[in-house]
């Protein structure tokens, strides 16, 4: 006789992946409340949390079938994963375990924050006192220079489509702000060191760094994302940057993952009259683990003459996954922007460039331009490009192209026929492939710092374009 078991309830059902994973932001997010009640946190900020994670449920997570922007982004390894809250359990981290990782010109001016908390011990802020130049992490702020933040803070982002920005809003714990009063120029960059550690347990970190710089400001800043030990791991990074008339902020992101560590990052840019910003990402990763890295800049141009300038450069192996996902809104006559963003992809990694210029109707005198390129050293590589245009005025000049192969047969020969041997060549070509992108950076000190650790990646042990040695000399083990 067959027996027919009664159908299981909705209370009986076992949870989804994706059920326990909003469960873990929920509780996340009731952590994150009771603890800014018990640090005397401003209402404003319980309220904003709260909005953001309204919004949060309300767009739920990515759907790469429905949302063009995460069309080919793995998001399901995310969205599945139970992520808890990450604490303070690795902030006793030695100086000596950063120490690689900062850059001499910025040695009065980094901020360290490991696994979303900040580290006093590894932090060096010696600013003129009568500058009225902040860099703090942001817990701080908030007892010295709350009326800024709450002036600034998440203006930009609690409209931003992306969930994973409000899921930031809503849960991070701590960040770091960067305040540049009217008429101020840093000689010098400024360093934001963001680590994360490694553990058994999957754990998110949600950093959050605000760049607020007044009329004529000027400064350079680095944003180094950087992951120790290998480790269950989802770190997010919203950064906002407010630029108002006539100011200039070059800010260089830099990651580099562990294994099994995802990296997810939203950059936010809203420029004034005359304001000009430049935005370099530079991913360099070599993970045989399931690594997945997006980054997403947006920038709105709302005053005449601002300019923008977006550069990327990927070098990728192992199986690494870099999606980059640029769009620059014009909404007013008069302005620049241009990007160029490459790839140099070996072994089973994959990239992504979709990039979207939007000018609106009435910007008219908008001179735009947009290039992806990628050098693709693999036949199990992959890359997906996709750059588009957008435009709704008549008088404006806009350009995209997009190009993809492997290293040109005829500067080989080029380069053969005068005496230097195929794997030179190939060094020579790779680099120099990789290093317009690196120039463009203003910074010297970051623009050096990041040629060495480029060169690294490449596996040269030297700058290829001054190399009188023979290859095998050359390799780093």
């Amino acid at each position: 006789m067959a027996i027919l078991m009664p159908p299981k309830t909705k209370a009986q059902s076992k949870p989804s992946p994706a059920d326990e994973t909003l469960t873990a932001y929920q509780q996340a997010f009731e952590q994150r409340i009771a603890e800014d009640l018990a640090a005397g946190a401003p209402d404003w900020l319980g309220t904003l949390r709260q909005q953001a994670f309204t919004r949060f449920e309300a767009l739920g997570m990515p759907n790469p079938r429905k949302d063009e922007a995460w069309k080919y982004v793995p998001v399901r390894t995310i969205a599945s994963t139970p992520y808890a809250l990450a604490d303070a359990e690795n902030t006793y981290l030695k100086r000596a375990e950063i120490l690689p990782h900062l850059i001499a010109a910025a040695a009065e001016s980094h901020i360290v924050l490991v696994d979303g908390v900040y580290s006093a011990e590894l932090s060096t802020v010696k600013l003129p006192s009568d500058s009225g130049v902040v860099v703090s992490d942001l817990n701080s702020a908030l007892k010295t220079h709350g009326k800024l933040l709450q002036k600034h803070l998440a203006k930009t982002a609690i409209k931003d489509p992306d969930p994973f920005v409000a899921l930031n809003t809503a849960l991070f714990g701590n960040g770091v702000f960067v305040y540049l009063p009217q008429n101020i120029t840093l000689e010098k960059p400024v360093q934001i060191l963001l680590v994360t550690t490694g553990g058994n347990e999957p754990k998110a970190v949600f950093n959050r760094v605000l760049i607020v710089g007044e009329k004529a400001a000027r400064a350079n800043i680095l944003v180094q994302a950087v992951g120790l030990n290998a480790g269950q791991r989802l770190q997010h990074i919203a950064c906002e940057v407010l630029a108002d008339e006539n100011a200039e902020i070059d800010i260089t992101f830099f990651r580099r993952a562990n294994a099994f560590m995802h990296q997810l990052a939203n950059t936010q840019v809203v420029q004034q009259a005359g304001s000009k910003v430049a935005v370099a990402t530079i991913a360099l990763d070599g993970m045989p683990g399931p690594v997945v890295d997006r980054h997403s800049v947006t920038i709105d141009l709302l005053g005449e003459a601002a300019e923008c300038v977006l550069n990327g450069l990927s070098v990728l192996s192992g199986t690494t996954e870099v999606y980059n996902h640029t769009v620059i809104n014009h909404h007013v006559p008069n302005c620049q922007s241009s990007q160029i963003y490459k790839n140099i992809l070996d072994d089973e990694a994959k990239g992504e460039f979709f990039g979207t210029i939007v000018v609106d109707k009435g910007a008219d005198g908008t001179n735009s331009q947009q290039i992806n390129r990628t050098l693709l050293l693999s036949n199990n590589a992959k890359i997906w490009t996709r750059p588009q245009l957008q435009i709704s005025a008549d008088d404006v000049k806009c350009a995209h192209g997009a190009a993809v192969g492997q290293l040109d047969d005829t500067q080989m020969f080029y380069l053969k026929s005068r005496g230097i041997d195929a794997e030179l060549a190939t060094c020579i070509l790779t680099y120099g492939f990789a290093e317009e992108v690196v120039e463009k950076i203003a910074d010297p000190a970051i623009r050096q710092y990041l040629d060495n650790l480029l060169l690294a990646s490449l596996n040269h042990a030297q700058n290829p374009l001054s190399c009188d040695h023979v290859c095998n000399t050359c390799e780093i083990e």
